[in-house]
């Protein structure tokens, strides 16, 4: 009986203790600080000749944005697109604090991308901020004001 009894709990113990490391939740903070990755991301690229790295040494080289300045925009648009103002620009971060969600073009057709409320979405490549246009994506006619940061 005591051979059963030692059996069982090991049996019982051990789902158990997976159970929890598993929901053991990951820390991010600690003590205000941010843990498990550096501070300031680096982003790395490999060169080299030939497609897909074959053929000669790469090499990592790490890449940075090159930003000499900004600007704050804003637009007021319902129903239809409204273009950005012309702004040489690399990207463009739309934060929505509309209440609503707007849809954003590039280029004046194709697919829409949602900026649901209360987000932002980063825009990269563009070298005008003219080349995005704003609507509300529910289509009423009530003017709301989208404001963006764009980085030049």
């Amino acid at each position: 009986m005591r051979l059963f009894l030692l059996a069982a709990s090991l049996f019982i113990a051990t789902p158990a203790l997976a159970q929890t490391q598993a929901a053991a939740p990951v820390e991010l903070f600690k003590y205000g600080v941010r843990t498990g990755t550096n501070g300031n991301p680096l982003v790395v690229t490999l060169g080299g000749s030939g497609s897909g790295g074959s053929g000669g040494a790469s090499a990592i080289s790490p890449v940075s944005p090159t930003f000499s300045g900004g600007a704050n925009l804003s637009i007021s648009t319902a129903a239809s697109y409204t273009p950005f103002p012309a702004q040489t620009c690399k990207q463009l971060t739309i934060a929505n604090n509309t209440g609503v969600t707007v849809q954003v073009q590039q280029g004046g057709s194709g697919a829409a991308q949602p900026v649901f409320p209360g987000t932002y979405y980063v825009f990269y490549g563009l070298t005008d901020a003219s080349a995005l246009a704003v609507e509300r994506a529910d289509g009423t006619a009530t003017a709301v004001t989208v404001n963006a940061r764009c980085e030049y």
